[in-house]
This record gives C-alpha cells, sequence and structure tokens, in this order.
C-alpha cells in the first residue's frame, strides 16, 4: 500500500484550508504534522484530517438560572450599564479659527 502525499496546493483543493495559511501555520510551529525531504512540504490526508479534528470547539453549557429574573423589566438604553462621566481636559493649544471673509456679517454688525 502506497502512502498518498499532498502539497500545499493540493491540500487547498481538497480541504478548506489555502496553501499560504498552511505555510502561515508552518512556520509559527502549529499547523497539521508535515514532512519535508526537499524545498517543498507534502502533508499525509490522515494528519490534516487529526489536526481538524484535533480543532474541535465545544460549545458551552447554557446556564440553569437565568441572568435577569423574569419579572424584572429590561433595562432601557445602555444595557443597563453606567456610562462613565465625560472630563474634557484642556489640552494646552488654542483652538485655531479662521479669520473672517470681508463679506461676513461679524464685520458688518451695523447693518442690521
Amino acid at each position: 500500500m502506497a502512502i498518498t502525499y499532498l502539497t500545499r496546493t493540493q491540500v487547498a483543493e481538497h480541504y478548506p484550508i489555502s496553501p499560504h495559511t498552511l505555510a502561515k501555520l508552518a512556520s509559527t510551529g502549529k499547523g497539521p504534522r508535515y514532512y519535508k525531504p526537499t524545498d517543498k512540504c507534502l502533508y499525509r490526508p490522515e494528519d490534516i484530517e487529526a489536526w481538524i479534528e484535533a480543532s474541535v470547539v465545544l460549545p458551552k453549557a447554557e446556564p440553569l438560572t437565568p441572568a435577569r429574573p423574569i419579572d424584572q423589566p429590561r433595562p432601557i438604553g445602555n444595557r443597563g450599564r453606567a456610562r462613565p462621566p465625560v472630563v474634557h481636559k484642556p489640552s494646552g493649544r488654542r483652538l485655531k479659527s479662521l479669520p473672517p471673509t470681508p463679506d461676513s456679517w461679524l464685520l458688518h454688525k451695523d447693518r442690521d
């Protein structure tokens, strides 16, 4: 029985993972086990499938008690959290403004 080896491009054709991601994982020491007899990395399908199976994420269990009692009304706005007060600190810089244009009403107050 001959063992089948896949290149990164072939792995990308058979599994939902790109050759770039495989190279990045290999450079960080993560990802599936690979063999490098020449300048190309070779992967066995069983190693890729074992790596995918080992990466399972199990859902978290639902809490047994509700987070909010049923008879308590739902908070309105900002999800019930108090906002910290906004503190404006002077930056030491003065605000820059442009001079009024010659047609500006600021220069011709006596027209009104």
